[in-house]
């Protein structure tokens, strides 16, 4: 595992409100969760990271943090409408020096793009990067 001076704190956004499909991060794959699965792909990354699961306090959610409770995850919750300030405040509960924005809607995220992206980060002394705007990677990888 590599390690960086710094803590580096994924934070996977996760929500039960959804337009297209309500609940879809509780749906079982292979006997767990999308959310279950995706966490999976994220604890094979290369770099030492902490990884919590970012919720809204709505009732509704109390799910995901039921989920993020039977993944050993701690859960951070905050505004449902206002996802930078929910981001915001996981990074000061959690002491984070670097954040790394994960939808939850992204099971098959490939960890060695996520070590890509760490390394042009550390490499180059950037404040942000993303491969999303503009996109790079398929979808399912931002």
């Amino acid at each position: 595992m590599l390690k960086s001076n710094k803590k580096i704190l994924i934070v996977v956004q996760a929500r039960m409100a959804s337009n297209r499909l309500p609940g879809k991060v509780l749906l079982p794959i292979l006997g767990e969760t999308l959310l279950f699965r995706m966490v999976e792909r994220l604890r094979m990354i290369a770099y030492n990271s902490e990884i919590i699961i970012a919720t809204s306090t709505e009732q509704a959610d109390d799910a995901i943090e039921k989920e993020a409770n039977h993944m050993v995850i701690p859960c951070f919750r905050g505004s449902l409408l206002n996802l930078l300030d929910r981001h915001y405040q996981a990074a000061e509960m959690f002491e984070a020096d670097y954040i790394v924005k994960i939808p939850s809607d992204c099971p098959l995220i490939d960890p060695q793009i996520i070590n890509q992206v760490f390394h042009y980060f550390f490499e180059n002394n950037f404040d942000y990067v993303s491969n999303l705007h503009p996109a790079t990677f398929p979808d399912g990888n931002d």
